[in-house]
């Protein structure tokens, strides 16, 4: 009898644990919106809000946080405004890079321009020389 009783026990458990695992795939499917009324107050439900609200975001697509950030820990907020100080470090320093770079491409193709010219102009075998090989070191 207590063998019985046992399977019973397992059947039953086992039952149980199908239903919860149904269930839960049945809400995960779900699109559950978090928005706030006019008032400031914050609600959960299955279908979009009215217009007099906002969408904050879409937890079951995980959709971008409204950028007032509401609904976040202090924590949260701290490590996004991190990276978004780190993020606009990082595009400064590729601007000044980039200027860098402008500025170095063009006072070398203006020392070309110059070489080129002088070497040109010179009438001198050794000059001639000199200029021909920072040219072709440098600007060739």
């Amino acid at each position: 009898m207590q063998g019985g009783n046992m399977t019973g026990r397992i059947a039953l458990i086992s039952m149980a644990a199908i239903g919860i695992l149904a269930w839960q795939a049945s809400v995960m499917a779900e699109t559950v919106y978090q928005w706030t009324d006019r008032h400031g107050q914050p609600h959960f439900s299955d279908s979009p809000p009215g217009g007099h609200s906002k969408v904050i975001r879409d937890i079951a697509s995980d959709g971008p946080a409204s950028p007032d950030r509401h609904g976040l820990r202090n924590g949260e907020r701290r490590m996004l405004d991190r990276l978004a100080q780190r993020a606009e470090q990082q595009r400064q320093a590729r601007q000044s890079r980039g200027r860098k770079a402008h500025q170095h491409r063009t006072q070398t193709r203006q020392t070309c321009r110059e070489m080129r010219e002088h070497l040109r102009k010179t009438r001198d075998d050794a000059l001639r020389k000199h200029y021909a090989r920072k040219l072709g070191k440098h600007c060739w």
